[in-house]
């Protein structure tokens, strides 16, 4: 499956925000795949969906095209699905402790 490697400029706090600080990050995105986004970072990974691709059309510059294998876009797929299904409980989880925010 091809996939779009983009940079990004994001910044790490709302303190960075605000001061203009931003740093670059590689994204590979799959517009085919409802704009499936996968982000290897430092020490995290990160799958999402851009809400459409001209968000990420507007938001990264695209460096490259690259092919990844199955495997790989499976496994996403699947971590966003329990995302999502995590995401539901979300007022459940949050009644527990207590917090309603």
């Amino acid at each position: 499956m091809k996939g779009i490697v983009v940079n990004q400029l994001v910044s790490d706090s709302v303190l960075d925000f605000v001061h203009g600080f931003k740093r670059p990050i590689k994204r590979i995105v799959f517009p085919t795949l409802c704009n499936l986004c996968i982000t290897p970072d430092d020490t995290n990974i990160y799958v999402f969906r851009f809400k459409n691709e001209a968000e990420w059309r507007e938001s990264c510059e695209v460096l490259f095209e690259i092919e990844v294998s199955e495997a790989l876009i499976s496994e996403a797929e699947k971590f966003l699905a329990a995302k999502e299904r995590l995401d539901l409980l979300k007022p459940a989880l949050q009644q527990l402790i207590g917090d309603q925010a």
